[in-house]
């Protein structure tokens, strides 16, 4: 084996599989050129930790580094130019910018080097040409036409009298006038910035449009990336039908009261995640289509959701371009408005993605700890953050600074006691005589265990998930409100961490252990307050959920949140991370860590290879 590799695969800076790879390419193609294969096996890994691709001058500029983000001074990268030599001349690369014609995908080299000298796996090249030019083929469509006396008395019924609007829900207005004027639009904001109530307003003027130009009724559909996600589109689009008093029944019909997940749209062909019965070649019957969440989604999934969707239909993506990218690889929805951004600075560049950004916060009032807060993380503005933090102005958001590991574990668990105690003390049986109050009991027990949660960075080690799981378990039961007598006791929260599609189960789902009756079943509460028992015997993979990652609380809200900060040295620690953390409450924050930490994490933000952005423009 060649000798960088290993030195690469010893500080864990690549993978096993990522070595397999670069191997048995090496050895289909007879390619012996160490830095060919050393930029495979880093191109693979690229996609494990959520690039699209390996942009070869930025990481020429940057020391090597081991998996932790610790600097390797006894290895360096190829010189740029010697590196991109090689790539050039090798069967393994294609330097062309274009991907193949179709009938020539079965010749193609395994992986591309574009013209800004990003290297890319086929497939993921591939899939980002695909979903520019379906992006740029929507924001270019010509649009529907508009009734715009139809249109302004959409805004006025949902609004108030244009004389009178509120400069709050200035931009609101302005996201209504754009997702109607155009086939593709995003509305990005953070949480409290009205996002789906606004979405609700777009598909009441959408579906008076389309009944009044094509005298039937739109077939709409709301989708989200995950069914917690898409559970709480549902609910909060329920919600706010009951305030559009002045919109005919008859229209408020037309918007569906469930919404579905994109996998559950698309329909998943048997078991897999990857191909599905709706795609380019069989699209989807629809005429307006509401993504949420769109932060979260990777670029194969919304690859195919673009593609499955007709041109014809208005598309509308919901989404916080300031939080935390998908886990999977891309990050799309900054990339989109981005482009849109140059765009618009660009006279004479042809018509960009409508993008329109929410700013007035509805929840975080002036005077709100949390809203300034999130602003100064937002700002990337380091002491701003701390002042926040440590002012006396801002009871509900603080920083906790234990003194040792031991510390921190006793601050956690004192905060995991207190934030769980009114949920488990639900979780005692009722009385088999009085079933009937059954319901409203799940609901409130629901009620109480959503009201807090432990949030963090990693999934292992001492400020990982699993081992904050394990100490929460221990802290509630040394505070009598649980017996840890097996796998499956009375209290459990478990997350569903795999979609089934047999038993309507899906990543993200969160149920709770109870024992009624002399047996044993996990409950699980819908948004409408339907209640369903799985036996325990049929629950596909799942974990306890006292604590959770950041990424999962995406789409969540909690009345309070503890946010356990890893030490200052973490990869994950980013501006994204800690702003996606903290707007998760509603009510109190409060980080457990270090003034460092808080800094690094400020001073940080997610760089995500990809070339979507110059593929939109370029296109």
């Amino acid at each position: 084996m060649i000798a960088r590799l290993i030195d690469l695969i010893e500080a864990r800076r690549v993978g096993p599989l990522d070595q397999h790879l670069a191997l048995a390419l090496g050895r289909l193609a007879n390619e012996r050129s160490e830095a060919v294969l050393v930029a495979v096996a880093l191109a693979s890994r690229q996609i494990s930790d959520g690039h699209v691709c390996l942009d070869l001058p930025l990481l020429v500029e940057q020391p090597v580094h081991d998996d932790e983000g610790r600097e390797l001074p006894s290895l360096q990268w190829p010189a740029l130019t010697d590196w991109l030599e090689a790539l050039s001349s090798s069967e393994l690369v294609q330097t062309e910018a274009a991907p193949p014609a179709p009938d020539q995908t079965r010749e193609a080299r395994p992986l591309v080097l574009d013209r800004s000298r990003r290297l890319y796996l086929r497939r993921y090249f591939d899939l980002e040409r695909r979903l520019a030019t379906c992006l740029v083929g929507r924001s270019s469509a010509a649009p529907e036409p508009v009734d715009a006396g139809l249109l302004a008395g959409s805004i006025e019924r949902s609004f108030g009298p244009a004389g009178a609007l509120d400069a709050a829900v200035a931009s609101q207005v302005e996201a209504v006038r754009a997702a109607i004027a155009n086939r593709f639009a995003v509305i990005s904001g953070g949480p409290g910035t009205g996002k789906t109530s606004t979405a609700i307003r777009i598909l009441v003027a959408a579906i008076e449009q389309h009944r009044a130009i094509r005298r039937v009724d739109p077939r709409v559909a709301l989708v989200a990336p995950t069914g917690k996600a898409a559970a709480r589109l549902a609910q909060t689009i329920q919600r706010e039908k009951t305030k559009l008093a002045s919109t005919s029944a008859a229209v408020l019909g037309v918007i569906p009261d469930v919404a579905s997940t994109i996998h559950r749209l698309l329909k998943p062909k048997g078991r897999s995640s990857t191909r599905f019965l709706h795609d380019a070649r069989h699209q989807l019957d629809l005429d307006v289509v509401v993504v949420d969440e769109a932060s979260m989604i990777d670029l194969a999934l919304m690859t195919r959701l673009m593609e499955a969707i007709p041109e014809s239909a208005r598309v509308v993506l919901l989404g916080d371009k300031d939080q935390l990218v998908s886990v999977e690889a891309g990050a799309i929805l900054g990339a989109i408005c981005d482009a849109a951004l140059e765009v618009s600075r660009s006279p004479g560049r042809p018509s960009a993605p409508a993008v329109v950004c929410l700013e007035h916060n509805f929840r975080y009032g002036a005077g709100s700890g949390i809203g300034a807060l999130a602003r100064a993380i937002n700002q990337g503005d380091a002491t701003g953050t701390l002042d926040v933090l440590e002012s006396a102005r801002f009871p509900e958001v603080r920083l906790l600074v234990p003194e040792s590991d031991s510390a921190t574990d006793r601050a956690i668990a004192e905060l995991v006691v207190d934030g769980y105690r009114q949920y488990l003390l639900l979780t005692r049986p009722l009385d088999p005589d009085r079933a009937d109050s059954q319901p409203a009991a799940s609901m409130e027990r629901l009620r109480a265990f959503e009201r807090f949660r432990l949030l963090c960075a990693h999934r292992r080690g001492a400020h990982g998930v699993d081992r904050l799981n394990r100490l929460a378990e221990r802290a509630l039961e040394s505070a009598g409100l649980l017996r840890l007598d097996g796998p499956f006791y009375p209290g459990r929260p478990v997350m569903i961490t795999e979609n089934n599609y047999d038993i309507s189960l899906f990543n993200g789902d969160i149920g709770f252990v109870i024992h009624e009756r002399s047996r044993a079943v996990c409950e699980f509460v819908e948004a409408d307050g339907h209640r369903r028992e799985i036996s325990l015997f049929r629950l596909p993979p799942h974990e306890t959920v006292y604590g959770m990652t950041v990424h999962k609380s995406q789409g969540s809200e909690f009345e309070e949140v503890v946010v356990v900060l890893p030490d200052a040295a973490s990869p994950l620690l980013t501006r994204e991370l800690l702003y996606t953390a903290v707007t998760r409450a509603r009510r109190k924050v409060t980080l457990v860590g270090s003034p460092a930490s808080v800094r690094q994490a400020v001073g940080r933000r997610i760089q995500r290879s990809s070339g979507l952005k110059d593929a939109l423009l370029e296109l």
